[in-house]
């Protein structure tokens, strides 16, 4: 699970593909994708 500030634009919603009904996209910033890094 992923929390983050909604996409809301839809200049940005119109370039996401194969998108379900139901699904909500965020931003997640930069500085915190290192916390999704596999650990050795």
């Amino acid at each position: 699970m992923v929390q983050g500030y909604q996409l809301t634009g839809p200049e940005v919603l119109a370039q996401l593909r194969d998108v379900l009904p139901n699904e909500t996209f965020v931003v997640v910033p930069r500085e915190l994708m290192s916390w999704f890094e596999k650990k050795s």
